[in-house]
């Protein structure tokens, strides 16, 4: 592996509201509206039993906004910090080392 995961941000109970100022042409919010339902940006959630819902709306003057919801009980993985394994390790190696430091003066 090159890589690991860090941290995992997730949260749960969310309300998303994006508001766009471009504007869509009929054949876009139809292609929007039509797929929709497998996620939009920022989060790309699926609409599922499980408790998310995404949807789209345009107003009178084509711009688009987007609703994506998701249950309170419904943890949803929405970031994760990756860092390159070197760093990883080498985090686990110094830690060791402090603590061996710290552990050893104490002991004195």
């Amino acid at each position: 592996m090159q890589r690991f995961a860090s941290n995992i941000i997730a949260v749960s109970g969310m309300y998303i509201k994006v508001e766009s100022v471009a504007t869509f042409s009929q054949a876009e919010q139809s292609a929007i509206h039509n797929n929709s339902s497998i996620g939009m940006w920022p989060f790309y959630s699926s609409n599922s039993d499980s408790g998310t819902n995404t949807s789209a709306s345009f107003n009178q003057n084509a711009n688009m906004t987007v609703i994506i919801t998701s249950r309170p009980d419904v943890p949803i993985v929405i970031g994760v910090d990756v860092v390159p394994v070197a760093t990883y390790v080498g985090h686990a190696v110094e830690g060791a080392k402090l603590y061996a430091a710290a552990t050893t003066r104490h002991r004195r």
